[in-house]
């Protein structure tokens, strides 16, 4: 109780004297000590002064409130300009003895023997000069490590968050390293006490990468990444190797990455266009690493076709080729193209035969039913289709028609066949009728297949009869085939007006100018109107030969001892030609190294007739020795009039 009376009135003291001017000095001294000699000072109980002093300076010492116990840590020198601390500072003797040098002196001067020198102004122990306080900057997280980045590619944005204690100051960030980049921040131009900044790594090569994010002097965040090279694969669907005129094919490419920004497919050739409807590439979300590129091939040319899809992502490229062959579509055509009919009513006509022919470069597709329209189709009547199935290229099938009429007057209708493959163009024909009430009624028979002619050459005359079968006298005839390759021979039917149930005839000749198939109509006319027409037909044909093959080119019997048989081996003869061969023979004869080399093989043969075309037959050789030696012989088969193809048969006799 009595310490802390003490150090308040001691503190009293000092600031009344210090307010005076004067220069006395003043020390507190602590319980046991005394006043020195010279200060004036209130000493504690019982104790000596200190010479000391102890002395506490106005102009920076602190003064301790407590007054009671030393510390052991008292003597806290308070700059000028500093706080006073209530609890701690201010000079005091150690307990039972004299004071000390009286802790650590202010700025204002240091305690002597002779006592503290009093500062100038006593107003500087409550108003110290204070040093302004500093900021403080702080960054989080200390690093950023962006993993693995695909070349080509942006990483998602990381952040760092920037706090400013203490005064502020402007945070401007700064950044290093190769792919790396700010891509955002809300620090601002003004100072604030928090901000954000975003970083992003978009790596333009392989390999590890590091950086520096600095945020204010000596405060940086390190960056790390790697740039990989992602792969990625294109997956075309099956593209048709053969396609037709104008049909169009659908073509995907299926794209797999790890990342698909970026990813672009376009076609290139007049024959590919991009299908956007079905294409998903460029409406995936980010999480996607498959998309579908679709495009529809069609071309309108027939040839080879040479187009391409290009593929790029990432900077690398990938190419599909589209190479399919268009073909010529089939060409459906009715041969004739019209057919005239003549019958009374309620009777019906001669039939008309309409081959069907595909005169393309390829199959048909699947050949609907014939099809009877226009003005008058149920005057008309389908008695036969053989047209069932898809007719091959260069190929034909017939349909058989009759006029039915019902009622007086000239009857028309169309016959049409349809070929399913897209962009087929139908097969036609005009069919057109006469009613024949009291007329002449004509009809021709005769032959309707004038078989197979070699181009080139004429064909055998083949007679017609035509017969009126009506109740009048015709009209003086005229008699002509619809095609050129049909030559009127003898016509004893030219400007004959044919009486009821009277004949004429005349003869044609098929004479084709080139190979294939001739379905044509021979027509009777009579006064200017076809009353009868007559199918015909012929095939016109290479020049026939025959031609025989021998195989295999040499038999080889090996040794065996003279006198023994040995095994038996074959010649297979073919007729390769067109034609039937002549009578064949074999033969055999001598090698010009093997002297007597014949003799030592036996044959038996099937080539002793004639061989038609494709057959064949058999020439079976036994090697026999009766000399000792090497045996060898050619074997011969022949016609006398074609090719002759020889093969050579060795042994040897021990």
């Amino acid at each position: 109780m009595m310490r802390s009376l003490l150090s308040v009135v001691g503190l009293i003291f000092i600031v009344a004297n210090a307010a005076c001017g004067s220069s006395a000095r003043s020390t507190l001294a602590s319980d046991g000590g005394g006043a020195d000699r010279g200060s004036g000072g209130l000493g504690g109980s019982g104790g000596a002064a200190n010479p000391a002093g102890g002395a506490t300076s106005p102009t920076g010492g602190a003064i301790s409130a407590a007054g009671g116990d030393s510390s052991q840590t008292a003597g806290t020198t308070i700059p000028t300009g500093g706080t006073v601390d209530a609890g701690e500072a201010g000079s005091s003797a150690s307990r039972g003895g004299s004071s000390s040098a009286g802790g650590s002196t202010g700025g204002g001067g240091s305690a002597t023997d002779a006592g503290a020198t009093p500062g100038p102004d006593a107003t500087a122990l409550f108003a110290p000069d204070v040093p302004p306080p500093t900021s403080v900057v702080k960054a989080t997280p200390p690093s950023l490590n962006f993993a693995e980045v695909n070349v080509g590619q942006v990483s998602p944005a990381l952040d760092v968050t920037v706090t400013n204690t203490g005064p502020l100051v402007l945070i401007t960030p700064t950044i290093t390293g190769a792919g790396f980049s700010i891509t955002g921040t809300t620090c601002g131009t003004a100072p604030v006490a928090s901000c954000t900044v975003s970083v992003q790594f978009a790596p333009v090569v392989q390999g590890v990468a590091s950086g520096d994010l600095t945020v204010a002097p000596g405060i940086a965040i390190s960056l790390s990444g790697t740039g990989v090279q992602a792969s990625w694969t294109i997956v075309p669907s099956t593209i048709p190797a053969t396609l037709l005129v104008n049909q169009s094919a659908p073509i995907t490419v299926t794209v797999t990455a790890t990342s698909l920004t970026g990813v672009s497919c376009v076609p290139s050739g007049v024959d590919l266009t991009a299908d956007k409807l079905n294409t998903t590439c460029g409406a995936t979300s980010a999480a996607d690493t498959t998309c579908v590129y679709a495009f529809t091939f069609k071309s309108a040319t027939a040839g080879d076709k040479s187009d391409s899809i290009a593929c790029s992502l990432l900077g690398q490229s990938r190419t599909v080729q589209v190479t399919p062959t268009v073909v010529a579509p089939a060409s459906l055509v009715l041969s004739p193209p019209s057919g005239s009919f003549s019958a009374e009513v309620n009777l019906a006509s001669v039939p008309i035969i309409f081959n069907l022919v595909n005169a393309g470069g390829s199959a048909s597709g699947t050949l609907s039913a014939p099809v009877l329209a226009g003005a008058n189709p149920d005057q008309f009547a389908i008695t036969d289709n053989k047209c069932l199935v898809p007719l091959a290229a260069l190929s034909s099938c017939p349909i058989t028609v009759v006029f039915k009429p019902t009622a007086d007057g000239t009857k028309t209708a169309t016959l049409t066949v349809t070929d399913a493959t897209p962009g087929a163009t139908p097969a036609s024909a005009t069919l057109s009728g006469v009613v024949a009430l009291s007329g002449p009624m004509l009809t021709i028979t005769g032959a309707t297949d004038l078989g197979v002619v070699v181009a080139g050459s004429a064909g055998t005359p083949t007679s017609y009869t035509i017969t009126n079968s009506g109740q009048t006298a015709s009209d003086p005839l005229t008699v002509a085939p619809e095609d050129s390759q049909l030559a009127i021979g003898s016509d004893l039917c030219m400007g004959t007006s044919l009486a009821p149930s009277k004949t004429c005839t005349f003869s044609l000749t098929f004479a084709p100018t080139s190979l294939g198939i001739v379905t044509t109509l021979v027509d009777v006319f009579s006064g200017g109107m076809v009353l009868a027409s007559h199918q015909i037909r012929g095939s016109a044909s290479p020049a026939p030969y025959a031609a025989i093959t021998m195989g295999p080119t040499a038999l080889d019997f090996g040794s065996i001892g003279v006198g023994m048989v040995g095994a038996t081996k074959t010649f297979t003869v073919i007729n390769v030609g067109n034609a039937t061969t002549g009578a064949l023979s074999v033969v055999k004869y001598d090698d010009t190294s093997s002297v007597g080399g014949a003799s030592q093989y036996r044959l038996t043969t099937t080539c002793s007739a004639a061989l038609a075309p494709s057959l064949s037959c058999q020439v079976v050789v036994t090697f026999s020795p009766m000399i000792r030696g090497s045996a060898v012989a050619t074997i011969a088969v022949g016609d006398g009039t074609i090719s002759t193809p020889t093969r050579t048969v060795t042994g040897t006799a021990l």
